[in-house]
């Protein structure tokens, strides 16, 4: 896979980790920028056969942890997972038991994949564009301690 799929992962990781952890404006999203040094650390290290599908892309980097650092980022409250079908990347956040959740929180997260919907549908594009694929979604979800769902949105490139 191209190094602007592993760049997109990184950007699409590091944003929704800002929006689960928080808890004012989504004005914090303007000033996200993507870690490309993490990015190229990661693409040298990748495994040297040339993955067939983004399931299979995201499956090899998670078999060698190539993931873990940034699913596991400085947050004490949620937890990240990345999967993928052959056509979607699935990001999943999980908040820890203790986290408060209230209503504010959960119309927060919402409103925050909302703001984000063009960024996230551009990804899946540029994604599509880079795998060959007529389709490729991007679904985010944000679920608490006890698998159930918060907020959650497909984003898709077409």
């Amino acid at each position: 896979m191209k190094k602007a799929i592993l760049k997109i992962i990184i950007t699409a990781l590091s944003v929704m980790t800002v929006t689960a952890g928080c808890t004012g404006s989504m004005n914090a999203l303007e000033s996200i920028q993507p870690p490309v040094p993490a990015a190229e650390n990661i693409e040298q290290s990748t495994v040297a056969a040339e993955p067939k599908s983004l399931k299979e892309y995201v499956d090899l980097n998670k078999e060698n942890g190539k993931f873990d650092p940034l699913l596991t980022k400085e947050n004490d409250t949620v937890t990240g997972e990345l999967d993928a079908t052959e056509d979607t990347l699935i990001f999943t956040f999980k908040y820890k038991e203790g986290a408060k959740i209230s209503q504010d929180m959960k119309k927060h997260l919402s409103e925050g994949l909302n703001q984000v919907e063009e960024l996230y549908k551009s990804f899946a594009s540029t994604i599509a564009k880079n795998i060959g694929s007529d389709i490729v979604k991007i679904e985010i979800k944000y679920i608490d301690y006890e698998g159930n769902p918060l907020a959650e949105k497909v984003y898709s490139n077409k």
